[in-house]
């Protein structure tokens, strides 16, 4: 009788969108102290303003942004920075699943979405946070280096930069100069 009562429950419960189920592993996945996030509390920020709702992917996976990142990540040498600070190795890695996953006419589990989500914001942050800031503090080199940081903030870099890009990527679109 209450194997009958836990499948009728069960079955009358609402499916939950992709969506929905990848927020939720976001933030399980964001909190675990395993996730090897550079920026943590910038990641957690930045989708806590977005209500958790995932920026690199969509119903039919990693959007064209994720590939845009990608791509400037892996140019980030011509920064002078290297871009294994940006996980990108990890980052194929799960693109690559992902998309033979659905090649293959499966869906990638939304564990491994979520971190290619967090991933993928990671390294735009802290890619971000270097282009904006520098990667070395100057003051670890000399003590009384005076440089004036940049004003502006990563996070709502990043939010224009979604905001004017649309569908269309942001290939070279918001970065500092």
């Amino acid at each position: 009788m209450l194997l009958v009562a836990a499948l009728t429950q069960r079955a009358a419960a609402p499916a939950r969108s992709s969506e929905a189920l990848l927020a939720e592993q976001i933030r399980l996945r964001e909190a675990a102290a395993d996730a090897q996030l550079a920026q943590r509390a910038t990641v957690l920020g930045f989708y806590a303003r977005r209500a958790f709702r995932p920026a690199w992917n969509n119903e039919q996976g990693p959007n064209r942004l994720a590939d845009d990142l990608v791509a400037a990540l892996n140019r980030a040498d011509l920064e002078g920075l290297n871009p294994e600070d940006y996980h990108v190795t990890e980052i194929g890695t799960l693109l690559t699943y992902v998309r033979l996953a659905a090649a293959s006419g499966r869906t990638a589990e939304v564990e491994r979405l979520a971190d290619l989500e967090l991933l993928l914001t990671d390294a735009f942050l802290l890619y971000g946070s270097h282009l904006l800031g520098g990667r070395v503090d100057p003051e670890s080199l000399h003590p009384q280096w005076e440089a004036s940081p940049r004003g502006a903030e990563v996070m709502e870099v990043g939010e224009e930069v979604r905001g004017l890009a649309g569908d269309e990527g942001f290939e070279g679109a918001g970065v500092p100069r």
